[in-house]
């Protein structure tokens, strides 16, 4: 059951310095956009879905979707990527629109995209 949906569009700009010896691995540029929505589940606990956009490098279809979901102390119960699937930002932004406004949990977003 949802109790609570909102959109929210944020702009993250930030720097972030590693130290020398960091090495990264699959390094992804992680989003602007993020759509959300909240459910309470049969144990009476508040849950929290959220879809962020993920840009990445790819000249033909450069965005993809981050969902990931919460329990009410911030503890993320479940995560899943789907990379390489929009060639516009606004159909991302659609689609994630939609997966909110419909309540779709992470688990079963590699299905629907």
């Amino acid at each position: 059951m949802v109790y609570n949906c909102r959109q929210t569009f944020d702009i993250i700009s930030r720097d972030v310095e590693l130290p020398e010896k960091c090495k990264s691995k699959n390094c992804v540029t992680e989003g602007f956009l993020r759509f959300r929505y909240e459910f309470i589940t049969e144990n009476n606990e508040t849950m929290t879905v959220e879809y962020n956009l993920i840009a990445g490098d790819d000249e033909d279809v450069p965005f993809g979707i981050c969902a990931v979901m919460r329990d009410s102390r911030q503890k993320i119960i479940d995560r899943k990527y789907v990379h390489k699937k929009f060639s516009t930002l606004s159909e991302c932004v659609i689609k994630m629109r939609m997966l909110a406004k419909d309540a779709v949990l992470p688990s079963i977003l590699e299905y629907i995209l």
